[in-house]
Formats: C-alpha cells, sequence, structure tokens
C-alpha cells in the first residue's frame, strides 16, 4: 500500500525527520509542493503520482485541517485522537486513539 505524508512543514524539516525517525515514504508533499491544507492539492498530487482516485485513499490526521483536505479531496478520513475531545471529530470516517489502533484496523480490514 502506498504511503505518503501530505505536511504544512517545509521539506527539508521533513527529511530531517524521516531520517532521524528511520522513516521511508513513496511519496512527500510538503508546503514547497502544494497549497497548505485544509486544501486538498497535496492530496491529489499523491492520487496522481499513485494513479488512483481520491476515494481510494485514506487521509489520517490528528487535526482538523487534515480531516477538511481529506474531505474536500473525497477521500476518506480518519482523525488520531490521541485521547483528546476535538469537536470536529464526527466530521472524520473513523476515530483512532493512536496510529496502533488504526493499523490493527487497517489489518483487519486487509484480511490480516
Amino acid at each position: 500500500i502506498p504511503r505518503a505524508i501530505f505536511t504544512r512543514n517545509s521539506r527539508t524539516i521533513v527529511d530531517r525527520t524521516l531520517k532521524r525517525c528511520g522513516l521511508e515514504f513513496q511519496t512527500v508533499v510538503s508546503r514547497e509542493d502544494a497549497p497548505a491544507k485544509p486544501d486538498p492539492a497535496g492530496i491529489h498530487l499523491c492520487c496522481q503520482e499513485w494513479n488512483v482516485s481520491p476515494a481510494d485513499v485514506l487521509m489520517v490526521g490528528d487535526y482538523v485541517y487534515d480531516i477538511e483536505a481529506g474531505r474536500r479531496a473525497q477521500s476518506r478520513t480518519a482523525l488520531l485522537t490521541h485521547g483528546k475531545y476535538w469537536h470536529f471529530a464526527e466530521m472524520a470516517d473513523y476515530r483512532w486513539h493512536d496510529l496502533l489502533e488504526g493499523l490493527a484496523d487497517l489489518d483487519l480490514w486487509m484480511g490480516g
């Protein structure tokens, strides 16, 4: 499954952070590449690169701009709540306490 980062941060910060954490993503969209969230342009860039429809994408984030961008792109959305109450949580298709919960759900959905 292709994975991307769509961030309001700069490319330099993203590259340093990913290297420090030992993470790799197929696609990284930073503020130099597309308008900032909640504009859905970054999601559309990922979809073009992967040759998929936004409806086939799950936008996972931890703030309202992530959910708004996903909805504007017509993608499914998942909110990571980190145990907090967010007034916008109902906007998301899925709500997870953390990424581990989300990955467990995705594993179940994928037949794992």
